[in-house]
Formats: structure tokens, C-alpha cells, sequence
């Protein structure tokens, strides 16, 4: 009886091996590894050797070295496997966060929000998107109390409707009529509290008369 092909994933990070008997088993390794483990997948065919059939790049980006797998295209079983498998970590993956947003929209009291005012300003996560509003839990920087604001989804621009949206630090601004202005925070944002709007006032006066 012929030997059987085998399927090794080794990771470069920690250098463990995992042996396996058949593509679809070895691709669904693969795709389970983290890109910084640098996994690498060889298949060993008896009387043919050894060949490599999936792999981890290195990228240099802007934040520093980051990694992707790929694979090659000499075996097709593995191939299909691995974007079969690819598919279902990431239908996975949506559920999970779906299941996050769900469970955070039922933090939220419908009974209890508070309506969006002009001529302020609103900085938080978007909590919950009806189909009448958008629910932002913001802080006031006097109290600290925490609110969730009901912002009129008509009223409010530049605001991304979209699922992921949800979670993700805003800025939702009304300064001159019930028209509001959206944004998303960026990190560099986070790291420090906007300055009361009577002090940011106080400082433009302050540079206007120099």
C-alpha cells in the first residue's frame, strides 16, 4: 500500500509542528493561526519530497511590521480548503461582532434617552441605530454622568450607517441649528478630553485680541 501525502504547519514564532493526514484538516490549522506566529505549511509526498504550499509575508507599515498568510497555487485540494475555511472564520467572525451590538443595544434604556440639543456637542460610542434614531451614550464634562442622547437620524450628516459603525467613538456636533454634524473619533482623539466649550471660547477670544 502507498504511503499517504502529509501536511506539516509549522510556526516560526514559537517553532511547534502539527502534522496532519489530509489538505482540509492542514488548511483549517492554517487559517486558525495568527499571522504574527508566521505559520508556514509544507506537504510530503512520498517519493516526491517535500513542498511548500502556504506561507506567512512580512509588511512594513506605518505602526511597524505586521503579517499575512498566503498560499500558494501547486495544490489545489489545499487551496480550496483554506478559502472554504477562510469563509467561515469570517462568517464567524460577524456573527460574534452582531452578537456584541445586539448586546449592547440592550444596555440601552429606550425609555430614558434624552434628546439632542443645539449648540452642543456630543462625544461617545453609538450605542443603537433605529430606524428614527441614532443612540449615542455621551459624558457630561461637568458631572461625569453618563447619558444616551437621541439624535435624529434625518438630521444627522456625514454619519456612516452601517453596522460596524456601531460601538465606534463619535462626535456628533450641533452648533447652529438642529442639523448635526458627525464624525468618528480617531484613537489620538481618545487619549484626552475635549476642553470645555466656555474655556475654547475663552482661549479664541484670547487669540483674536493678540
Amino acid at each position: 500500500m502507498m504511503a499517504k501525502e502529509t501536511y506539516t504547519l509549522v510556526k516560526a514564532a514559537d517553532k511547534s509542528r502539527e502534522q496532519f493526514g489530509d489538505a482540509k484538516s492542514a488548511a483549517e490549522a492554517f487559517s486558525k493561526a495568527n499571522a504574527a506566529e508566521k505559520p508556514t505549511v509544507v506537504k510530503t509526498t512520498p517519493g516526491k519530497g517535500a513542498e511548500f504550499v502556504a506561507g506567512t509575508s512580512e509588511i512594513k507599515g506605518a505602526t511597524g511590521k505586521d503579517f499575512s498568510k498566503y498560499v500558494g497555487h501547486t495544490d489545489k485540494a489545499f487551496r480550496d480548503a483554506w478559502n472554504m475555511a477562510e469563509v467561515h472564520r469570517e462568517k464567524g467572525a460577524q456573527a460574534l461582532e452582531a452578537a456584541g451590538r445586539e448586546n449592547q443595544a440592550t444596555q440601552v434604556d429606550m425609555n430614558k434617552l434624552e434628546k439632542s440639543e443645539i449648540g452642543k456637542t456630543y462625544r461617545g460610542p453609538i450605542m443603537a441605530v433605529t430606524a428614527e434614531f441614532i443612540v449615542q451614550r455621551h459624558t457630561d464634562e461637568k458631572s461625569g454622568n453618563q447619558v444616551d442622547i437621541a439624535h435624529d437620524k434625518v438630521n444627522v450628516f456625514n454619519y456612516s450607517d452601517k453596522s460596524e459603525s456601531i460601538g465606534k467613538e463619535h462626535q456628533i456636533a450641533y452648533p447652529h441649528s438642529k442639523s448635526g454634524f458627525a464624525r468618528e473619533l480617531q484613537p489620538s482623539e481618545l487619549q484626552k478630553a475635549p476642553a470645555p466649550q466656555h474655556e475654547a471660547g475663552k482661549t479664541a477670544s484670547i487669540e483674536r485680541t493678540r
